[in-house]
């Protein structure tokens, strides 16, 4: 080999790690931007994610020690308090302003402390960190009496009477709770009167006047109504017939009581407490029937047309009872009502659905129940 074809062998090798070692560094250099650009925008969108989730409410599930589900709704509360700020609606007791009311879901909830604490002058409340329990000790003769509520729980218990809180109770500020403020009320015996703003009371009255006269000058008085600022509508309550509830006994019967509770556990205790309501409305719908026996006892062992209840059958209607099933039968034995005049209920999954889908009145499904009148 020549010494002059040497030199080109060695010049074309050289040239060739020349190019090598630049396409390498340029892939670094391409491979290290890329990846910062990557990383950086996993980066942010974990970031955003994380942020939005936090503002997410969230529903967990606890169950009780006997084994019944009972979620807790964890509310984010900054957007509470801008949803407050926004169109939140005051709450007033004996005229002066309360501390503390949030518009959740066009629900007003209010402090428990500060409610309890403006219709009971000299009440006393002790604040349970464990188990986020609110209770309040009120004054009632030589006796004091508790009005308990639980973060989470869809009711309050006064007295052993319970009393139904359907969207919850929520998260106040720490060692508070907050509850729709009609409920407080009705558990004292009041009611929460809502006031109209005073353009809304004018816009109704011009609105009113403009569909009688049609005429110019009332559209001119609607437009005026509507474009000038108002005061907003508000809640209100008075102390002055404030009450303690009576006792259990004086409102519920024993034997009632004790048979709801038993057909609510066997036919739902799993279920969610809307549910379990049901299951005692569509009992209680059986016995106001003029066509049903007119006792819960009767009711839920009729056999005239075969078994009505199957765990009169199966004998799951005396296991003994979560808590509850408890709760759920004095809620109903108080007159609430989750799915209106249902007089059955039907597992599909499980039951022959067709006879109710075509011979009866379809009202709603809560849980694994579908409901029917």
């Amino acid at each position: 080999m020549s010494i002059r074809l040497k030199k080109h062998i060695a010049r074309l090798c050289l040239c060739c790690l020349f190019v090598v070692l630049l396409a390498g560094m340029g892939g670094f250099a391409f491979g290290n931007e890329e990846e910062l650009s990557v990383g950086g925008g996993s980066e942010a969108a974990q970031s955003e994610t994380q942020t939005m989730s936090a503002k997410e409410p969230v529903r967990e599930r606890a169950d009780e020690p006997d084994g019944a589900p009972r979620y807790v709704y964890v509310e984010y509360m900054e957007e509470a308090a801008g949803e407050e700020e926004a169109g939140g609606i005051p709450v007033y007791v004996d005229g002066i302003l309360l501390d503390g009311s949030v518009t959740l879901s066009e629900t007003v909830y209010v402090s428990a402390r500060s409610f309890c604490s403006a219709i009971v002058r000299d009440a006393q409340m002790a604040w349970e960190a464990r188990e986020s329990r609110l209770t309040v000790y009120v004054p009632s003769g030589v006796e004091l009496v508790q009005l308990s509520m639980r973060l989470g729980d869809a009711y309050l218990s006064f007295n052993d009477r319970c009393f139904y809180v359907p969207g919850g109770i929520q998260a106040g500020e720490a060692g508070d709770l907050l509850v729709p403020v009609d409920c407080l009320a009705a558990a004292f015996g009041l009611r929460a009167e809502w006031t109209l703003s005073e353009a809304e009371a004018e816009a109704e009255s011009v609105e009113a006047e403009a569909d009688e006269t049609e005429t110019a000058e009332a559209e001119t008085e609607t437009a005026e109504a509507e474009t000038e600022p108002a005061p907003e509508a508000s809640v209100c309550v008075s102390s002055a017939e404030a009450c303690v509830p009576v006792s259990a006994e004086s409102v519920y019967n024993a034997e009632d009581l004790h048979w709801l509770t038993q057909i609510i556990h066997a036919e739902s205790g799993n279920q969610p407490i809307e549910g379990m309501i049901g299951v005692g409305n569509v009992v209680l719908n059986r016995v106001a029937d003029p066509t049903c026996p007119d006792t819960v006892y009767d009711v839920i062992f009729d056999c005239r047309y075969g078994v009505q209840f199957s765990p009169t059958e199966t004998g799951s209607i005396y296991d003994e009872p979560n808590e509850m099933s408890i709760v759920a039968a004095k809620l109903c034995l108080e007159g609430y009502n989750t799915v209106g005049n249902s007089l059955f209920f039907v597992n599909p999954m499980i039951g022959i659905s067709d006879w109710f889908s075509q011979t009866r009145t379809y009202i709603t499904t809560i849980g694994e129940h579908a409901f029917f009148a």
